[in-house]
């Protein structure tokens, strides 16, 4: 998960541009979300979901930050303030998250 952070980083410009849906990033991001799914640590879906926000990706990095909340870990200070998801901060569904 630190590694495809890593590249969503790279890739976006820290989350200032939206990584295209055909391009090798965003195969890389598919492919380790679904290497991931079955991953009981909450924290390698918290990963995953900043870097889908930073890629742009809102909807699939509220759906990591489900999975991360069902396997235990969702910091919820820390969510709040980590700059990885200020692409989607504004969003319902990331708000949501915030509430105990």
């Amino acid at each position: 998960a630190e590694a495809i952070l890593a590249l969503a980083r790279l890739r976006s410009k820290d989350g200032s541009r939206r990584v295209p849906g055909g391009s090798a990033t965003a195969r890389a991001l598919r492919l380790a979300a679904e290497r991931l799914e079955p991953c009981p640590l909450g924290a390698a879906h918290y990963r995953l979901a900043r870097a889908l926000a930073l890629s742009s990706w809102p909807e699939e990095a509220v759906r990591s930050l489900a999975r991360a909340r069902e396997r235990g870990y969702l910091p919820i200070d820390q969510l709040a303030q980590e700059p990885d998801f200020a692409p989607i901060r504004d969003q319902a569904d990331f708000q949501s998250l915030l509430k105990p």
